[in-house]
């Protein structure tokens, strides 16, 4: 069951193009936290295992998803110097991915 309510999360956020990749990551990041958190404690810890687990999954999917960004990738090549459309920039890109 756990299995088909991640799947169909990942299924719907990809269908949608206005959401940026740190949503994605904050919400892939909270279902993988919460599912591993799920895996320890009894009753009520269980739940509050599960809810710190989605917690801190979203926060570290998220940051994740935003170093990765290829946004961040551009500015910081802009910020060394480098002009977009050159083979220079593009250089950038590829070292900094």
């Amino acid at each position: 069951m756990k299995n088909i309510v991640i799947i169909s999360l990942f299924l719907g956020l990809t269908s949608c193009s206005s959401i940026d990749n740190k949503t994605i990551g904050n919400t892939l990041g909270a279902a993988a936290g919460g599912v591993i958190g799920a895996q320890f404690g009894a009753g009520t810890g269980k739940l509050f295992m599960t809810a710190i687990g989605a917690g801190l999954g979203s926060l570290v999917g998220g940051e994740i998803a935003d170093e990765l960004s290829v946004d961040k990738v551009k500015k910081k090549c802009e910020e060394l110097g480098f002009e977009e459309n050159t083979p220079e920039f593009q250089n950038c890109l590829n070292k900094l991915k």
